[in-house]
């Protein structure tokens, strides 16, 4: 269906603005995911998190309870491939849109005289529909990992200490991944100029 909606006739400025905001919900992106352990007292334990979301760098220190000081642990998961793949094709795609609309704008009646340049706007369109298509399927499939994750009841889960039942944890509020949510959402709508400039006339 992604694929389909790239090709549909959309305004002039459309796919610089799409594109835009798919790529500007990730790339940038910041959070945090926490829990409480309590063992004497309550222990807030927060892991930071962010693009472009190597998680298993991510570490967060966990109250031994029961002795003195913390155990080092780190967030599971690498979806940083297809995070990044898919910043770098919404980049591109900016610039390839913003180009081929200055083109029109400014050198319209040059763009017409031959059949070259459509079909070859016409195969670049195409191309960039594929790399839209691969990289929004890889990243919607990361962007759960993701909220997997990052999910505090994952944490808890994760965590030897709250598996003892002498101690107790709490999960923490959910991260704030509604810019998360909106890339995923608007990916489908992005890139390519009109229909209208893919033939000559």
């Amino acid at each position: 269906m992604c694929a389909v909606l790239l090709f549909a006739a959309s305004p002039p400025l459309s796919p610089q603005v799409f594109s835009i905001f798919a790529f500007a919900t990730t790339g940038g992106y910041t959070g945090s995911t926490s829990f409480i352990v309590s063992c004497q007292k309550e222990v807030s334990v927060t892991a930071q998190f962010g693009y472009p979301f190597k998680l298993a760098a991510s570490s967060y220190d966990v109250p031994n309870c029961g002795t003195n000081g913390s155990t080092v642990q780190h967030l599971t998961g690498d979806p940083s491939s297809s995070a990044e793949f898919f910043v770098a094709v919404g980049v591109l795609a900016f610039l390839y849109s913003a180009a081929t609309a200055v083109l029109y704008l400014a050198f319209d009646r040059v763009y017409r005289r031959s059949s070259r340049g459509p079909t070859v706007d016409l195969l670049v369109t195409a191309a960039f529909a594929f790399l839209w298509l691969v990289s929004s399927s890889a990243w919607a499939k990361g962007a759960a990992d993701v909220r997997w994750s990052t999910s505090p009841s994952t944490l808890v889960r994760l965590t030897a200490v709250c598996g003892d039942p002498r101690y107790k944890c709490t999960a923490g509020a959910l991260p704030h991944l509604g810019r998360l949510n909106a890339s995923v959402v608007c990916i489908c709508r992005t890139e390519t100029p009109t229909a209208e400039h893919a033939l000559p006339v």
